[in-house]
């Protein structure tokens, strides 16, 4: 069956400075999948091409938005504002992280009408048929509402394991489009599962699945993965997930069934280092032969006070022990860093920046990612950060100025300030170069000129460590 009126919905661009950075927009096929065994019509317009709403949304019921805090809100605002002085019955409807941590301050944005709290996709469905039926929207569960200018409340939605919704409807977009060259590879993102079941301090993932995790059944993953093959050409496939092995025998049983159905597809995932280290040898060659590439980390500091105040759940030496592991099995790794955290000490970053020196010695397969800590509402660590002068955004359009790229961190002295922007940005990125097999599969260039950078890098690096040890006195 054939809906008269269709659903649009916006994808918003991924927050990253590389401009080739693509990612399938899961978040807005997921509440897409059942509409769309429906028969409503979804148009999904993508932020590289905003003008294309006007030729969606002349007969649409509303306006979906999945909304993620940082920089991407600033065109977030713009299609809303344009879609409400365009098409002034059409509903603007935001959902995602940052609406579901400050539902009433979004809403207070003149040019949102509706947001979807938590979890969306029984939700959006329901509302979706409540505006088509003229309904009243106190019907729906799940949602924050504008009436006269007064903001209604209803009652929560359950959160619903995603193995009862349809499979992603991937016809919604054109996949090829989706797709980006990583190492030389045709790259494609997947998420398999939701959620995280960890309590860090920093973290906002908690906030739309409350520390539960879902993982999808491993042959709809497989069969996902067969489609994204198939139809995309994708030869590397990223999993897209906050925590790809916390169900060890689902990964288990999805690596088995990569190798039964020969998929030789490359992966990578994230992963946490203390889970890799609880790993049998038997364990790890299963996930080589079925294709793992690289794994990620999040390592967020090299003191170990700082990741106990995180609450992160894992040591130095578990990061360090997940290291020796890759190099043994001749795994890449990506090792993200965070800095300028609340309570940090510059003693504290000399010891991050001790362990990123160690690390990045170990192996050429392995690279250095170092991140800006950002405040993020309905986090723990968002109230100290508050408590510590961060100055709270106060309306929605405000909030896109946070992000991992800038200071946003009172607490920070000016003379760190200074010596953190060096090393994120001048020394950091050129540790990167250190193997000419892995950078855009570049293999022709000698791999000599990619070393000359990196030692000037490292260089620099040790350097730093050594000023900061001999001015401070550490160690």
């Amino acid at each position: 069956m054939t809906k008269n009126q269709s659903v649009v919905l916006f994808a918003p661009k991924a927050c990253s400075p590389f401009k080739r950075f693509i990612r399938i927009p899961y978040a807005l096929l997921s509440i897409s999948s059942i509409l769309d065994q429906e028969g409503y019509k979804i148009n999904i317009v993508d932020a590289t091409n905003l003008k294309s709403y006007k030729k969606v949304c002349s007969n649409a019921l509303c306006l979906g938005v999945n909304s993620i805090i940082g920089p991407q809100i600033s065109d977030e605002l713009k299609i809303s504002r344009q879609v409400k002085e365009e098409f002034s019955d059409i509903k603007v409807v935001w959902g995602g992280a940052h609406p579901t941590a400050l539902p009433e301050q979004t809403l207070s944005n003149e040019n949102i009408d509706i947001i979807v709290k938590g979890q969306g996709e029984l939700t959006f469905t329901h509302l979706v048929h409540t505006l088509e039926q003229g309904r009243p929207l106190n019907d729906v569960d799940g949602i924050y509402y504008k009436d006269n200018g007064k903001i209604i409340k209803t009652p929560e939605r359950p959160i619903s394991n995603p193995n009862k919704f349809p499979p992603y409807p991937f016809h919604l977009i054109d996949l090829k489009k989706h797709v980006m060259k990583v190492d030389g590879f045709r790259c494609a993102n997947y998420v398999s599962s939701r959620g995280c079941s960890f309590n860090c301090k920093f973290c906002s993932i908690p906030i739309i699945y409350k520390r539960h995790w879902f993982g999808l059944n491993p042959k709809r993953v497989i069969n996902d993965l067969l489609y994204l093959k198939e139809k995309g050409k994708v030869e590397y496939i990223w999993f897209d997930d906050a925590n790809y092995f916390a169900d060890w025998d689902r990964a288990k049983e999805i690596s088995k069934l990569m190798i039964q159905q020969d998929l030789q597809l490359k992966w990578f995932a994230e992963a946490r280092a203390d889970k890799i280290t609880r790993l049998s040898k038997d364990d790890i060659v299963l996930l080589k032969e079925s294709g793992l590439y690289r794994l990620f980390i999040g390592a967020e500091s090299g003191s170990q006070r700082i990741l106990n105040t995180l609450q992160k759940g894992t040591t130095v030496k578990d990061i360090l022990d997940f290291a020796k592991i890759c190099i043994e099995n001749d795994i890449g790794a990506i090792f993200s860093f965070m800095v300028g955290l609340p309570h940090e000490t510059i003693y504290d970053f000399y010891k991050t920046l001790s362990l990123i020196e160690k690390i990045t010695t170990m192996s050429d397969s392995f690279t250095i990612m170092l991140q800006l800590y950002a405040s993020l509402p309905s986090t723990a660590l968002y109230e100290d950060a508050l408590k510590m002068g961060f100055r709270e955004p106060k309306t929605v359009e405000e909030w896109s100025e946070i992000d991992f790229y800038h200071f946003n961190t009172p607490w920070v002295s000016k003379k760190l300030k200074k010596i953190i922007a060096t090393t994120k940005f001048q020394i950091i990125p050129l540790l990167c170069f250190k193997d000419s097999s892995k950078i855009n599969g570049r293999k022709f260039i000698p791999k000599i000129l990619y070393k000359i950078p990196y030692k000037i890098s490292l260089f620099r690096l040790r350097n730093l460590t050594t000023k900061l040890s001999q001015i401070y006195h550490f160690d």
